[in-house]
């Protein structure tokens, strides 16, 4: 699926260089694990309507604090931070 992925920017790649590629339609792990472990992830008898997928990184690959970064393990050997 097209979430949190770089599919957009492979298939400008390919479509640039006029390479034929195909892709399947698949289900993010993020609703088919819930489903599989039958936790339903909306349901109208539990009041719960929506749910939130969040990414650990931003749009350029920099972590959200969740995880060290590579930088910070540079800083770390450097006697830093």
């Amino acid at each position: 699926p097209f979430l949190f992925g770089r599919t957009r920017t492979e298939i400008e790649a390919l479509r640039s260089n006029n390479i034929p590629y195909s892709y399947t339609p698949g289900i993010s792990s993020c609703i088919a694990g819930p489903h599989l472990g039958g936790i339903p992830l909306t349901d109208p008898m539990l009041n719960c309507q929506s749910f939130g997928v969040w990414s650990g990184t931003d749009a350029f690959g920099k972590s959200w604090g969740l995880t060290k970064d590579e930088d910070e393990d540079e800083d770390d050997a450097k006697g830093g931070k």
